[in-house]
This record gives C-alpha cells, structure tokens and sequence, in this order.
C-alpha cells in the first residue's frame, strides 16, 4: 500500500491560512479561545449583564461575581436560609467569588463560586437565568459538603441533604416539591447517628411530627390537619417538668388528657376535655405517692356534680361537695403553716401557734360561704401570727440573746399567748378563735358581700372578695375591651386599669402550669407595675387571687376569700392578646 507524507514544511501554506484567518477575525472582534469578562468590568441594566460602556449584552464568561449578586434573590436559595419548613444551612450568608457562563446579558451555564482560598463554596447550574438542576454547597470554613440540593425553575425541589461539618455525616433529609415541603423530613444527631425527628409535609403543610431524645426514645408526637393540632399529641415540657398526652380535634383539647412527672414517669392528672374546655372526669394526683388528691367531673368548662379532695399526707378529706349550676355546697377544709421555725421556737411560742395545725372548716351552700366571718376572724389571727413569725424566723441565724427578744416582741404584738386559744369543733369542726383581734370589736375585718366593682350594664369576667376590698375585672363594651378594678364596694374605686374603659394598652390574658393543676391569668400593666388576677388549681384546691409585681420590689400576693365569681378559662375575651410569658404561644 502506498503512503504520503508531508513533511512540516509542506503544512506552511495551510497555516498560514488559518493563522490570517484568525487574526483577521480577531481583529473583527471574535475569539474563540477566550471571551471572559471580570465582574469589575462589568454592569447591570434592566437585570442583564453588560461590558461596561457597551450597548449590547453580554456574551461569554464572567467572573468573580459576589456570590450574594447571583443569589440573595432567589427564593428557593432564600428558603435554605431557615425558611418556614426548610432545613438551615450555616453557610447561607457567606459570600464567595463565582464564575459562570453569560449569553445575551443572562446567566446560563453552570456556577462555580470559590472561597478566598480558592476552595469550593457552591457548584450549580442555571437556565435562562434560573437555577435549574442540582445544588451543592460547601463549608466556608473546611470545604466540606454540607448541603445538597436540587432546584427546578428557582424552586427547591427533589431532596434536601444536610451534613455535618465536623463529622461529615449526614444529620437531615427532607423532601421538597414546587418550593414546599412535601413528604418525609428526618434528622439525626451527628454525634451517634440516633434518628431525633421526623416529620410528614404534604403541600407545604405540616402534617404530623416526632422528636426524640438522644438514645431515641419519643419525647413528644405531633399530629396536624389544616395546619391545627389534630389527633394524639404528646409533649415533653422541660420547664415544667411534666410530659403531657392527649388529643385534640380542630385545635382544641378533645378527650383524655393525662399529665405525667418527667423525673418519675408518675401520673399527675387525667382530665377529660371537649372542644377546648373541661367536660367529664377530672382528677389530680400526688407526685409522690400516686394518691388521688381531687376526684371531681366538669360540665362545659364549669364544675359539676360531686368533688373530694383529700390531703395526701394525712389522707383527711379537705374538700367534699356538690357544684351545681356553677356553687358549690359542702365543706372545704383549709389550714395555715409556717415553715423555717425550729421546733424549739415553736415550744417557746406556746399557744399562739396552736393553729399551725388547726383546721378551719369553710361551709357553703349555693356557693355562698355560711361561717364567712368567723373565717375573717380566723384570718385577721392568722396574719398577725405569720408577721410575727416571719420577724421571729428572720432571726433564726443569729444567737440565743437576739432570738428570744424577737420571740417575746411577737408574743407581745400578737395580744400574748392568749391571742389565739386554738379551735372547739362545736359548729361541724368549724374553728372559733376567740378574742382574735385583742377584744377590739372595730378592728375585725368586714364580711365581704357577693356583689362585684362593675356596673350594671357591663359583663363581669372575674370578682372576688379580699376582705374589706374587692377586686373585679370587667367587660366594658361589645369590642372586648376589660378594665382591673380594685378597692371598696360602694366608695370610690383605688385602681382602675386600663385608665380608659375602652383601651386595651397592657393587658394581656395567659395560662400557667404547675406540677399538678394550673389555671389562667390575666395580666394589668402600668408603668413599671403589673397587676396579675390569677384563677388556679393546685395540689390544695382553688387558688385565686392577685400578684403585684414590681421591679425591683418584692411581689405582694392578695388571696381572694371564698369563692370568685366568673372563670378566668372561659370568660377572657378572646381578643384580649396572649401573654408572651404565657405557657401558651
């Protein structure tokens, strides 16, 4: 077979054709090895890339573009910032330089974005000016992956990868479809792998929910329809120590609700709910021994039917009744302590302090309380011993010769020890102090009437008798509006807050819970003052009163004698906002 060569010198003519060619184009303005256009040299006109001073778009590569240039823009990148429903990466607000492919002025080509260093930060792809295909992006710090992403028209949509920096593991998963998320979201924790949560999304809503603690075990479960609590639910509360289970139905308690400790796993409460308020069995439970403590049953969000409390300690009844259409009648057992004293101080006290374990016995019937003044007397007593006491027990570090003057000043300032000569149980158990005010006829303290500060034509959401005073929160219009009212009945009110009937500037309404029980408040603000009304059930019963909070000043708490008129739960209007402090938020 026969073969030509060419020697080099026989390729002379061809190259140099094609070497005037290039040139000659070169010199029209083409070049096909290198059209590229820094970032410095560049502008932007109606959202399209331009050689600086040029009328027409750009064509070609440009480079060291601020990365935040291309992207803050963008939603589906935005959404990788923490948005509603998508996973955080850390990475999002560091900026990188980036080079990409230009045509007609709009980005269209893949994105390369480097660190200062020169180490990867983004890798992606754009399509008529979209981000289009997959994401990457990594650690600004190391150059480690940390996220991976796929994109559709500016939208994340596909999977959402997460890792790690320090482990490089894989720590979330979450699926996205049309820039919602769509689909299973799991997270694990980068230490041990462990699976913490997992969630479902359908259409950008979140449908139900789990988190578990770090040896896996469920700390609370989730469920949701038309973005309301739906379904089982249930929660592990840190603060307040309690897990709670239950279920709700269109965003409100349905059914069984249970309170369990944290620390022990006991039973604390089981509470039958329907549409959001009480309805059904209630009962609370001691934290310690299992033991009931309150058996009674609600009736659209009111007490109904029969109620027993018992002292878990003693085993005693404290409380036994009847509520029908919202009063109460029975017997309610209820007893005054004084912790911090020595045994001995209680000796050299003598019988002052015989009512530190006397009970007095509250009778009602129809709500209205029988033996109300004897308990006024009983009372006036008790205070006067607990501010001795407390004078007494601020003395309880310091030596013998200051202790027992400050004891023989209490006796004295409490009439001596015949101030209060202890209880008979002539009336039913009922205590009878005698001579609780020193003889003095004009220093007990009224009986507190059943009436309330507001006036006729407004609605009455809360009153209670502090003794002398009241206190009453009352619905001022139509629109929702409350005012704080304190002072007494048939004189000129103290406090009125919000000054204007029809403002609601510093009022806010919020529940709180305790380890067992709990209740609503609503709160009065003024200046650096807030006065708290406050409905609760504790491990004692009912707790109602009024907290003074100041700051810088010791709170002052006035307790409501017998039974309130209204319920807090029920009666705030719903328009009055929640208090961020409030358990619910």
């Amino acid at each position: 077979m026969k073969t030509t060569t060419f020697s080099m010198h026989k390729l002379t003519g061809y190259r140099q054709i094609i070497f005037a060619l290039s040139g000659g184009l070169l010199l029209c303005g083409f070049n096909f090895f290198d059209n590229a256009l820094d970032w410095r040299n560049a502008e932007v006109r109606n959202g399209k890339i331009y050689s600086r001073g040029e009328n027409k778009t750009f064509s070609g590569k440009v480079t060291n573009i601020p990365s935040q240039n291309i992207f803050r823009d963008k939603t589906g990148y935005k959404q990788l910032s923490g948005h509603t429903g998508v996973e955080q990466i850390n990475s999002y607000d560091m900026d990188s330089l980036c080079d990409t492919e230009v045509n007609e002025g709009i980005i269209d080509g893949n994105i390369v974005c480097t660190t200062q260093s020169g180490a990867p930060h983004i890798k992606t792809t754009f399509s008529k000016g979209a981000i289009n295909g997959s994401f990457t992006m990594y650690s600004y710090s190391r150059g480690v992956l940390i996220a991976e992403a796929s994109f559709k028209n500016d939208l994340l949509d596909g999977v959402i990868k997460k890792y790690d920096e320090k482990s490089e593991k894989m720590i979330s998963r979450q699926s996205v479809k049309n820039g919602k998320p769509d689909g299973r979201y799991e997270r694990w924790d980068p230490e041990t792998g462990i699976l913490v949560a997992e969630a479902n999304w359908k259409d950008g809503q979140l449908v139900s929910k789990k988190e578990m603690d770090r040896q896996g075990k469920l700390a609370s479960e989730v469920n949701y329809k038309n973005e309301q609590l739906d379904g089982y639910y249930k929660n592990s509360d840190i603060n307040t120590h309690v897990i709670i289970e239950a279920n709700y139905k269109n965003g409100k308690l349905d059914g069984l609700a249970k309170n369990y400790s944290l620390e022990t796993g006991k039973l604390l409460s089981e509470i039958n709910y329907k549409n959001g308020t009480f309805d059904g069995s209630a009962k609370l439970f001691d934290a310690e021994t299992g033991k009931t403590i309150v058996d009674g049953n609600y009736r659209d969000g009111f007490p109904d039917g029969g109620i027993v409390s018992i002292n878990p300690k003693t085993d005693e009844v404290i409380k036994k009744g009847v509520f029908s259409d919202n009063k109460f009648t029975g017997t309610v057992v209820g007893y005054t302590e004084f912790p911090g004293l020595t045994e001995i101080d209680l000796k050299r006290l003598g019988k002052i302090i015989l009512i530190y374990d006397e009970l007095f016995t509250y009778k009602y019937t129809d709500g209205i309380m029988e033996n109300e003044r004897e308990y006024l007397e009983v009372k006036a007593a008790v205070d006067k011993i607990r501010k001795c006491l407390d004078l007494v027990h601020s003395y309880q570090n310091d030596p013998p010769e200051k202790r027992l003057p400050a004891i023989a000043q209490c006796k004295h300032e409490s009439g001596g020890a015949s101030s209060v000569q202890g209880t008979s149980n002539d009336s039913g158990g009922t205590a009878k102090p005698t001579d609780a005010t020193s003889g003095s006829a004009e220093a007990k303290p009224q009986a507190p009437t059943r009436e309330s500060l507001c006036s006729g034509t407004e609605e009455v959401i809360f009153s209670c008798s502090t003794g002398e005073k009241m206190v009453s929160v009352c619905q001022t219009n139509a629109s929702g509006a409350v005012q704080y009212r304190f002072g007494k009945p048939g004189s000129a009110i103290d406090i009125a807050l919000p000054e204007n009937p029809a403002s609601r500037e510093g009022v806010v309404k919020g529940t709180t819970s305790f380890s067992v029980g709990g209740g609503s408040y609503i709160a009065f603000t003024k200046g650096d003052t807030r006065y708290v009304v406050h409905d609760y059930v504790g491990q004692r019963g009912e707790d109602t009163g009024i907290d003074v909070e100041g700051r810088g000043k010791k709170p002052i708490t006035i307790q409501c004698v017998g039974l309130p008129i209204g319920n807090l739960e029920n009666n705030i209007p719903a328009s009055i906002p929640v208090d961020p402090q409030s358990m619910r938020q």
